[in-house]
C-alpha cells in the first residue's frame, strides 16, 4: 500500500510541475523532461519507503523515467545543463551523499525543496533569457512564487510528519513549532501576493498566488481537525489551486 502511494504522490508531483512549466514554455520536451526528471528525483529520494518485494518494479520505474529524461534533453541548451547539473546535486545531497544530507541541516531543508521546485518549474522551461526584472517578459512571477509557496508547504510537510511522530530528523518546523510556521507562512504569503498583485503588470501570477495564500491560510486554521491521512494531498492542493486560478485569469483578463 506505502508503494502505491508513494507511485501516485510521485505521478502528481510530476504532473504538477509539467503544468506549472508549461506556463513557462510550449516546447513538448522540455515539459516532459520536467516530468520525468520529477517523478525520478522523487522516487530516488522516497525509495527506502518500497517494500522490499517491489524494489524491482520500482527499478524500472526509475530507469524507466531517466531513459526518459535524458532523451528529451537532446536539444538543450549549455544554460539548461547547468540548471539540470544544480537540480541534480540537490537531490543526490538531499538524500545524502557520505554524511552530508540537506535532510539533517534545519535551515536549508526547506529551502533546497523550494529552490529545486524553482529551477525545474520557472526557470529551466524559460524560453528567453530567465535574468530579467520581473514583467510580463521574465522569468520572475512565477519563480518567485513557486520558491516561496514551495517553501511554505515544506514547513507544513514537516509539520504533519512530526505529528505522525515520522519526524525522526529535527527540522525547521519541528524546532519552531506550529504556532511560528503559521505565523512565517502567512507573513511571507501575505508579502508575496502585495508585491505580486502591485508589481506584476499582468494579474495572472498575482491572483493565483493570492488564491493560493488563501488555500493555505484555510489549511492553517482547520489544521487540528483534519485526519492526518488526508493532508498530504490536501497541502499538495495548494499547487492546484494556484494552476486552476492562473489559467481562469489568464483566460478572463
Amino acid at each position: 500500500m506505502r508503494s502505491y502511494v508513494l507511485f501516485v504522490n510521485s505521478l502528481f508531483l510530476a504532473t504538477i510541475t509539467a503544468l506549472l512549466a508549461s506556463f513557462e514554455t510550449e516546447k513538448l520536451d522540455v515539459i516532459g523532461f520536467v516530468f520525468a526528471s520529477t517523478f525520478l528525483a522523487y522516487s530516488f529520494i522516497r525509495a527506502s519507503e518500497v517494500l522490499p518485494h517491489q524494489k524491482k518494479i520500482w527499478w524500472i520505474l526509475n530507469i524507466s523515467s531517466a531513459l526518459a529524461a535524458s532523451a528529451f534533453t537532446i536539444s538543450f541548451s549549455k544554460e539548461q545543463w547547468v540548471l539540470i547539473s544544480i537540480n541534480a546535486l540537490i537531490v543526490i545531497t538531499y538524500r545524502g551523499f557520505g554524511n552530508f544530507s540537506l535532510r539533517k541541516r534545519i535551515y536549508l531543508k526547506p529551502f533546497s525543496i523550494a529552490l529545486c521546485w524553482t529551477i525545474n518549474t520557472s526557470v529551466l522551461p524559460f524560453d528567453q533569457n530567465p535574468f530579467f526584472i520581473p514583467n510580463d517578459h521574465s522569468v520572475g512571477p512565477q519563480a518567485i512564487n513557486v520558491l516561496v509557496l514551495t517553501y511554505c508547504l515544506s514547513l507544513l510537510y514537516d509539520l504533519k510528519d512530526a505529528a505522525r511522530e515520522r519526524g525522526s530528523l529535527l527540522t525547521l518546523a519541528s524546532l519552531s513549532g506550529i504556532k511560528k510556521v503559521f505565523h512565517l507562512n502567512e507573513t511571507l504569503l501575505i508579502i508575496l501576493t502585495g508585491f505580486g498583485i502591485y508589481a506584476y503588470h499582468f494579474l495572472s501570477h498575482g491572483l493565483a498566488i493570492f488564491a493560493a495564500t488563501l488555500y493555505v491560510l484555510v489549511i492553517q486554521f482547520l489544521w487540528n481537525r483534519w485526519k492526518e491521512p488526508r493532508t498530504t494531498f490536501l497541502i499538495d492542493g495548494a499547487y492546484i489551486i494556484y494552476i486552476l486560478a492562473f489559467i481562469l485569469c489568464k483566460n478572463l483578463i
